[in-house]
Protein backbone atom coordinates (compact mmCIF):
# COMPACT_ATOMS: atom_id res chain seq x y z
CA UNK A 1 0.00 0.00 0.00
CA UNK A 2 1.43 3.63 -1.04
CA UNK A 3 -0.18 6.49 0.78
CA UNK A 4 0.25 9.86 -0.31
CA UNK A 5 -0.69 13.52 0.27
CA UNK A 6 -3.92 14.52 -2.24
CA UNK A 7 -5.13 18.13 -1.72
CA UNK A 8 -5.58 19.78 1.42
CA UNK A 9 -6.62 17.38 4.02
CA UNK A 10 -6.91 14.67 1.57
CA UNK A 11 -4.61 12.01 0.76
CA UNK A 12 -4.16 9.09 -1.98
CA UNK A 13 -4.08 5.31 -1.61
CA UNK A 14 -2.74 2.79 -3.66
CA UNK A 15 -2.97 -0.72 -2.51
CA UNK A 16 -1.61 -4.07 -4.67
CA UNK A 17 -2.82 -7.10 -3.15
CA UNK A 18 0.07 -9.47 -2.00
CA UNK A 19 -1.35 -13.07 -3.16
CA UNK A 20 0.90 -12.87 -6.47
CA UNK A 21 4.02 -11.95 -4.50
CA UNK A 22 3.72 -14.54 -2.01
CA UNK A 23 2.93 -17.10 -4.91
CA UNK A 24 6.05 -15.82 -6.63
CA UNK A 25 8.78 -16.16 -3.75
CA UNK A 26 6.99 -19.69 -2.98
CA UNK A 27 7.91 -20.78 -6.71
CA UNK A 28 10.90 -19.24 -6.31
CA UNK A 29 11.39 -21.49 -3.43
CA UNK A 30 10.91 -24.17 -4.87
CA UNK A 31 12.81 -24.22 -7.79
CA UNK A 32 15.66 -22.89 -5.54
CA UNK A 33 14.86 -26.62 -3.48
CA UNK A 34 14.47 -28.16 -6.70
CA UNK A 35 17.70 -27.14 -8.21
CA UNK A 36 19.65 -27.42 -4.97
CA UNK A 37 18.67 -31.20 -4.30
CA UNK A 38 19.37 -31.99 -8.40
CA UNK A 39 22.81 -30.34 -7.81
CA UNK A 40 23.40 -32.61 -4.56
CA UNK A 41 22.43 -35.77 -6.35
CA UNK A 42 24.02 -34.93 -9.56
CA UNK A 43 27.21 -34.36 -6.90
CA UNK A 44 26.58 -37.69 -5.60
CA UNK A 45 26.27 -39.79 -8.90
CA UNK A 46 29.55 -38.00 -10.12
CA UNK A 47 31.53 -38.71 -6.97
CA UNK A 48 30.56 -42.33 -6.62
CA UNK A 49 31.77 -42.73 -10.20
CA UNK A 50 34.95 -40.92 -9.92
CA UNK A 51 35.53 -43.37 -6.84
CA UNK A 52 35.01 -46.31 -8.42
CA UNK A 53 36.47 -45.44 -11.62
CA UNK A 54 39.69 -44.22 -8.78
CA UNK A 55 39.17 -47.78 -6.65
CA UNK A 56 39.02 -50.35 -9.66
CA UNK A 57 42.67 -51.40 -9.25
CA UNK A 58 42.09 -51.42 -5.35
CA UNK A 59 39.33 -53.62 -5.98
CA UNK A 60 40.58 -55.94 -8.55
CA UNK A 61 43.00 -56.43 -5.89
CA UNK A 62 40.88 -57.50 -3.19
CA UNK A 63 39.19 -59.85 -5.84
CA UNK A 64 42.27 -61.48 -6.73
CA UNK A 65 43.65 -61.75 -3.37
CA UNK A 66 39.70 -63.52 -2.31
CA UNK A 67 40.42 -66.00 -5.48
CA UNK A 68 43.89 -66.67 -4.67
CA UNK A 69 43.25 -67.75 -1.21
CA UNK A 70 39.92 -69.85 -2.51
CA UNK A 71 42.28 -71.68 -4.97
CA UNK A 72 45.44 -71.55 -3.52
CA UNK A 73 46.55 -70.42 -6.80
CA UNK A 74 48.96 -67.47 -7.40
CA UNK A 75 49.08 -67.61 -11.35
CA UNK A 76 46.22 -64.91 -11.23
CA UNK A 77 47.52 -61.29 -12.01
CA UNK A 78 45.80 -57.91 -11.67
CA UNK A 79 44.89 -56.28 -14.88
CA UNK A 80 46.86 -53.36 -15.12
CA UNK A 81 45.05 -50.18 -17.34
CA UNK A 82 46.90 -49.42 -20.30
CA UNK A 83 49.43 -46.51 -20.22
CA UNK A 84 53.51 -45.47 -19.91
CA UNK A 85 54.69 -46.69 -16.27
CA UNK A 86 55.76 -43.57 -15.82
CA UNK A 87 52.48 -41.83 -15.48
CA UNK A 88 50.63 -44.46 -13.45
CA UNK A 89 48.73 -43.46 -10.03
CA UNK A 90 49.76 -45.08 -6.60
CA UNK A 91 47.19 -47.43 -6.92
CA UNK A 92 48.12 -48.84 -10.02
CA UNK A 93 51.74 -48.92 -8.59
CA UNK A 94 50.84 -51.53 -5.85
CA UNK A 95 48.80 -53.55 -8.24
CA UNK A 96 52.07 -53.55 -10.55
CA UNK A 97 53.81 -54.24 -7.00
CA UNK A 98 51.17 -57.32 -6.02
CA UNK A 99 51.53 -59.08 -9.53
CA UNK A 100 55.39 -59.06 -8.78
CA UNK A 101 54.82 -60.60 -5.47
CA UNK A 102 52.41 -62.86 -7.18
CA UNK A 103 55.14 -63.95 -9.42
CA UNK A 104 57.75 -64.75 -6.99
CA UNK A 105 55.63 -66.69 -5.01
CA UNK A 106 54.66 -68.63 -8.19
CA UNK A 107 58.12 -68.97 -8.81
CA UNK A 108 58.70 -70.23 -5.01
CA UNK A 109 55.67 -72.68 -5.17
CA UNK A 110 56.98 -74.21 -8.66
CA UNK A 111 60.18 -74.53 -6.93
CA UNK A 112 58.75 -76.47 -3.95
CA UNK A 113 56.93 -78.57 -6.03
CA UNK A 114 59.92 -79.80 -8.12
CA UNK A 115 62.29 -80.00 -4.97
CA UNK A 116 59.27 -83.14 -3.60
CA UNK A 117 59.10 -84.88 -6.85
CA UNK A 118 62.93 -84.84 -7.10
CA UNK A 119 63.37 -85.59 -3.53
CA UNK A 120 60.54 -88.69 -4.42
CA UNK A 121 62.69 -89.52 -7.49
CA UNK A 122 65.98 -89.62 -5.82
CA UNK A 123 64.63 -91.24 -2.57
CA UNK A 124 62.54 -94.00 -4.68
CA UNK A 125 66.17 -96.18 -5.39
CA UNK A 126 67.73 -96.36 -1.63
CA UNK A 127 64.20 -96.86 0.60
CA UNK A 128 63.81 -99.62 -2.02
CA UNK A 129 67.43 -101.15 -1.10
CA UNK A 130 66.99 -100.67 2.52
CA UNK A 131 63.73 -102.68 2.64
CA UNK A 132 65.20 -105.23 0.79
CA UNK A 133 68.33 -105.43 3.22
CA UNK A 134 66.34 -104.72 5.64
CA UNK A 135 63.92 -108.01 5.18
CA UNK A 136 66.68 -109.94 4.02
CA UNK A 137 68.79 -109.51 7.71
CA UNK A 138 65.20 -110.37 9.13
CA UNK A 139 65.80 -114.06 8.05
CA UNK A 140 69.34 -114.15 9.04
CA UNK A 141 68.86 -117.42 9.69
CA UNK A 142 68.72 -118.54 6.58
CA UNK A 143 71.47 -117.15 5.46
CA UNK A 144 75.48 -117.69 5.54
CA UNK A 145 77.95 -115.42 7.64
CA UNK A 146 79.53 -113.86 4.34
CA UNK A 147 75.53 -113.09 2.68
CA UNK A 148 74.86 -111.88 6.28
CA UNK A 149 78.01 -109.71 6.07
CA UNK A 150 76.95 -107.99 2.52
CA UNK A 151 73.97 -107.26 3.60
CA UNK A 152 74.55 -105.61 6.95
CA UNK A 153 77.45 -103.76 4.73
CA UNK A 154 74.81 -103.08 2.10
CA UNK A 155 72.36 -101.34 4.67
CA UNK A 156 74.33 -98.85 5.85
CA UNK A 157 76.02 -97.76 3.20
CA UNK A 158 72.37 -97.02 1.90
CA UNK A 159 71.83 -95.55 5.44
CA UNK A 160 74.69 -93.12 4.49
CA UNK A 161 73.33 -92.39 0.58
CA UNK A 162 69.98 -91.73 2.29
CA UNK A 163 71.22 -89.73 5.13
CA UNK A 164 73.22 -87.79 2.30
CA UNK A 165 69.98 -87.25 0.48
CA UNK A 166 68.36 -85.74 3.14
CA UNK A 167 70.81 -83.27 3.72
CA UNK A 168 71.28 -82.34 0.42
CA UNK A 169 67.65 -81.68 0.03
CA UNK A 170 67.18 -79.57 3.67
CA UNK A 171 70.63 -77.24 1.80
CA UNK A 172 68.02 -77.37 -1.00
CA UNK A 173 64.74 -76.45 0.79
CA UNK A 174 66.82 -73.49 2.38
CA UNK A 175 65.73 -70.03 1.14
CA UNK A 176 68.62 -68.80 1.30
CA UNK A 177 71.12 -69.45 -1.66
CA UNK A 178 73.46 -71.91 -1.29
CA UNK A 179 77.56 -71.34 -0.44
CA UNK A 180 79.42 -72.17 -3.39
CA UNK A 181 81.51 -75.24 -3.14
CA UNK A 182 84.49 -75.32 -3.64
CA UNK A 183 86.95 -78.41 -2.97
CA UNK A 184 89.79 -81.06 -3.99
CA UNK A 185 88.73 -83.98 -5.21
CA UNK A 186 90.42 -86.63 -7.35
CA UNK A 187 87.70 -87.84 -10.42
CA UNK A 188 88.83 -91.71 -10.06
CA UNK A 189 88.01 -92.09 -6.62
CA UNK A 190 84.55 -90.39 -7.17
CA UNK A 191 83.55 -92.64 -10.03
CA UNK A 192 84.87 -95.85 -8.05
CA UNK A 193 82.18 -94.53 -5.42
CA UNK A 194 79.56 -94.40 -7.67
CA UNK A 195 80.03 -97.59 -9.65
CA UNK A 196 80.50 -98.91 -6.10
CA UNK A 197 76.92 -97.89 -5.02
CA UNK A 198 75.04 -98.76 -8.66
CA UNK A 199 76.82 -102.55 -8.13
CA UNK A 200 74.98 -102.73 -5.13
CA UNK A 201 71.44 -101.51 -6.64
CA UNK A 202 72.13 -103.46 -9.59
CA UNK A 203 73.99 -106.68 -8.96
CA UNK A 204 73.49 -108.45 -11.87
CA UNK A 205 74.32 -105.73 -14.48
CA UNK A 206 78.02 -105.79 -15.35
CA UNK A 207 80.13 -102.11 -14.85
CA UNK A 208 83.54 -101.67 -16.65
CA UNK A 209 85.40 -98.67 -15.10
CA UNK A 210 88.61 -97.26 -16.69
CA UNK A 211 90.64 -94.92 -14.58
CA UNK A 212 93.28 -93.10 -16.30
CA UNK A 213 94.84 -90.16 -15.65
CA UNK A 214 92.91 -87.19 -14.79
CA UNK A 215 93.06 -83.84 -16.03
CA UNK A 216 94.44 -81.63 -13.08
CA UNK A 217 94.64 -77.51 -12.78
CA UNK A 218 96.84 -75.63 -11.07
CA UNK A 219 98.47 -77.34 -7.90
CA UNK A 220 98.70 -80.82 -9.44
CA UNK A 221 97.48 -82.57 -6.73
CA UNK A 222 93.79 -82.94 -7.69
CA UNK A 223 90.96 -80.92 -9.37
CA UNK A 224 88.80 -78.78 -8.17
CA UNK A 225 84.85 -79.00 -8.12
CA UNK A 226 83.33 -75.96 -10.19
CA UNK A 227 86.54 -75.63 -12.50
CA UNK A 228 86.24 -76.63 -16.16
CA UNK A 229 86.83 -80.21 -17.12
CA UNK A 230 85.52 -81.22 -13.41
Amino acid sequence: MLTTPFGDGRALQVALRADPVEKGVRQAAVLLAAVGGAGVLLAGLLGYAVSRTGLAPVARLTSTAERIAATRDPRHRIELPPGPPGRQDEVTRLAASFNTMLGELEQSVSSQRRLVADASHELRTPLTALRTNAELLARGDRLTPAQRERASGALGRGIREVTGLVNDLIELARDEEPLPLLEEVRIAEVAEHTVAVARTHWPQTPFLLEAGRARRRRSGRGCRRGWPGC
